[in-house]
């Protein structure tokens, strides 16, 4: 993302470490408010948002920060083969209050520098399906559904038009990559690359319209 785009684009890094030792060693040196994630879960998964550290017994949080590096815990054991080589790691990223408050999560599906459509992804509540509504890039929804996840009507973000321009420029030489977004008040995040949505598993509803994604995605010879 930093080559194609420069700095400041993603949300800024504070450290990772891949033993829990380590990160019990740094716990009393962190920032107050933080968030940890796993760098190999997805769905929402391995995410912890920290207002108040200093408040916290690392005891308290070791043994599930432990279970995040446990490779039977993460992608290693999927079908998304671009995990079976990595190191489970856990980072440590700048707390962003809205983020942590449900913020929108746009997520606009390119094929080889060619964005096509988007979802929004909204109500990211533990034990519940978030809701996830299609919309295409004149945001027209989209009769369209994802697994089983409701769906929701949303407005159009002010930022849409930069969504686009940024997923045009980071998909480019991707046969399929979904480009990930995060808008807060005052900045635009890149929130990840998403090369196998769902894990390439989930269902999108109907069949035209799933099929019609996939007559887009042209592996290379």
């Amino acid at each position: 993302i930093p080559d194609k785009l420069g700095d400041g684009w993603t949300i800024p890094l504070i450290g990772v470490w891949d033993n829990i030792d380590s990160l019990e060693r740094d716990w009393d040196t962190l920032p107050n408010e933080l968030c940890l994630k796993s760098t190999i879960q997805g769905g929402g998964e391995a995410v912890l948002p920290i207002q108040d550290r200093s408040a916290i017994s690392f005891s308290d949080l070791k043994e599930t920060l432990a279970g995040w590096l446990e490779p039977k815990n993460t992608f290693l054991n999927s079908y998304c083969r671009a995990y079976y080589k990595a190191t489970p790691r856990i980072l440590a990223e700048v707390y962003k209050a809205e983020i942590g408050d449900q913020l929108y999560d746009y997520k606009v599906f390119c094929f080889d520098g060619e964005p096509y459509c988007c979802y929004v992804a909204t109500d990211h509540y533990p034990g519940q399906l978030s809701h996830i509504s299609f919309y295409d890039l004149d945001w027209n929804r989209i009769d369209a559904r994802y697994g089983k996840h409701p769906n929701c009507d949303v407005e159009k973000p002010r930022e849409f038009d930069e969504m686009i321009r940024v997923s045009k420029i980071l998909s480019e030489g991707f046969p399929f990559v979904r480009v990930d977004f995060f808008e807060t008040a005052d900045k635009l995040y890149v929130a990840e690359l998403t090369f196998y949505p769902g894990g390439g598993l989930t269902p999108i509803y109907p069949k035209e319209f799933s099929l019609e994604l996939g007559n887009k995605f042209v592996l290379p010879r």
